[in-house]
């Protein structure tokens, strides 16, 4: 399916200006030069959820956000020209900052598990989703 301006017949449900998500969206629109014009602007992907299953629009929502809801059935993935778009998260605290010996585990943790983790834990929404699941070595 390729990107295109939201209709009447196909309304669209965005995040609030500010969110990671409406930014991701929006970069993605203009990639495709297409309008970025929602239908309907909500600030919670909870309220999108169930707009969604209950058929007022379609949106766009990271996958750990509606995995039960794909693996149930409940909503599906529709295989959309240039996604998914993939977000990178950082492990940050301040350069003068001494952590404490708990603050160091998880830093360490997150840097050597967290990618296997959230694969294992994407695993059965991805299979739902029968998305190709790539995992993208960190920069």
């Amino acid at each position: 399916m390729t990107l295109r301006t939201p209709t009447p017949e196909e309304p669209f449900i965005a995040r609030e200006p500010g969110s990671g998500t409406r930014m991701l969206c929006e970069l993605l629109f203009s990639r495709h030069r297409v309008p970025f014009a929602p239908t309907y602007v909500m600030s919670s992907n909870e309220a999108i959820k169930q707009a969604v299953m209950n058929g007022m629009a379609v949106s766009v929502l990271s996958l750990h956000t509606v995995g039960r809801e794909v693996a149930a059935g409940a909503l599906k993935v529709v295989d959309v020209e240039g996604m998914p778009m993939v977000r990178r998260w950082y492990v940050v605290h301040g350069h003068d900052k001494r952590l404490s010996p708990s603050a160091l585990a998880f830093r360490d943790f997150m840097l050597k598990e967290a990618g296997a983790f959230v694969d294992r834990l994407m695993a059965p929404t991805m299979a739902a989703a029968k998305l190709k699941h790539r995992r993208l070595a960190p920069a």
